[in-house]
């Protein structure tokens, strides 16, 4: 893991009392920007299934530009 393991240690082991849940939960909350777990999900279902199609089609670009 690397420089991430590195940071978990500088990071310790965090108390989590019922202050820090609630202002993670918060967070989180405002990052969803109102959208259900679902929605959240469908979308990141479609960003995932973009990028496979996206990388398929630089695959097949580099294939035809070794063969030219």
């Amino acid at each position: 893991m690397g420089p991430l393991a590195a940071l978990m240690r500088a990071l310790g082991t965090p108390d989590v009392t019922p202050e820090l849940k609630k202002t993670i939960a918060e967070g989180v909350s405002q990052m969803a920007g109102g959208h259900s777990v679902e929605q959240l999900a469908q979308e990141e279902n479609k960003l995932l299934v973009d990028l496979i199609k996206l990388r398929a089609q630089q695959a097949k670009v580099l294939v035809a530009e070794a063969h030219a």
